[in-house]
């Protein structure tokens, strides 16, 4: 993270920022464990999307017999407190504490956004003129 989070935590800049994860493969019997910076997430504090049996378009060569792609995606969103973000290197840890044993697909990690807030800056609205002559 190269923003200067601390500068805006100290003037009271930052928003909460959002921590987007995208499991594939999950399985809604499987128990994660989120860590951000060694705090543990709460799951029932996260939104959780999910996209199930989506297809990836592939061509295949005439005569292949082979199936496209499919997956279950999953993407948990949790919103930070500004104190969670640290300048420079954070850490990301998931850990699978009870994996489903009759799902006997690979579950992954495959995506992860940390979307930074902050507060919205005031513009200015014109010049100060009611009409600009043409």
């Amino acid at each position: 993270m190269a923003d200067d989070v601390d500068g805006a935590r100290a003037d009271g800049e930052m928003r909460r920022p959002v921590l987007t994860l995208k499991f594939h493969n999950f399985c809604n019997e499987d128990s994660p464990q989120v860590r951000f910076n060694g705090r543990i997430l709460d799951l029932t504090e996260a939104e959780i999307t999910d996209e199930r049996a989506l297809f990836y378009p592939v061509r295949l060569a005439p005569g292949q017999a082979q199936a496209p792609p499919a997956g279950a995606f999953h993407w948990f969103r949790f919103h930070l407190i500004p104190e969670d973000v640290q300048r420079g290197e954070n850490v990301i840890e998931v850990v699978l504490e009870r994996c489903e044993p009759r799902a006997t697909f690979a579950r992954a990690v495959n995506g992860v956004q940390l979307q930074m807030r902050y507060r919205d800056m005031q513009r200015p609205l014109g010049i100060d003129r009611d009409h600009i002559a043409p």
